[in-house]
């Protein structure tokens, strides 16, 4: 008789990546159990999350807009209970780094002429009127 061991999912719980990130996979995730478990997820976000079972690893595409996406995968043979991993995928807006020049930016430089022309304009015209 062979032993039957109920399944088991170890693998990483989260991952951040930011906003216009290239496709890529997780780190590969260990599954265990006998017989061998097979592992089913309750959400792929319209197919951008995907389970990969020929390596082990979540497949993610490109496209997922800023905000968190928490993923069940749930591995399960014929022996109770069911293993369940929590993972949760992070995408990070793209935002100007802390202490980073933001000058730089054409719509700010923009903003920042607007209003100083505006200014400007406003003094020369309240100055001629003392005059």
């Amino acid at each position: 008789m062979t032993p039957q061991l109920v399944a088991s999912i170890s693998g990483p719980v989260s991952l951040t990546l930011t906003e216009a990130y290239a496709a890529m996979s997780t780190d590969v995730f260990t599954i265990a159990g006998k017989p061998t478990p097979t592992v089913a997820q309750d959400d792929d976000y319209y197919g951008k999350i995907l389970w990969n079972d020929e390596t082990k690893q979540l497949d993610i595409a490109e496209g997922l807009a800023p905000g968190k996406y928490p993923v069940i995968l749930t591995a399960s043979n014929s022996i109770e209970p069911d293993a369940t991993l929590s993972f949760t995928l992070t995408i990070a807006a793209n935002l100007p780094k802390t202490g980073e020049n933001i000058s730089s930016l054409p719509w700010l430089m923009l903003l920042i002429a607007t209003f100083n022309m505006g200014i400007v304009l406003h003094r020369r015209k309240t100055q001629r009127g003392k005059r």
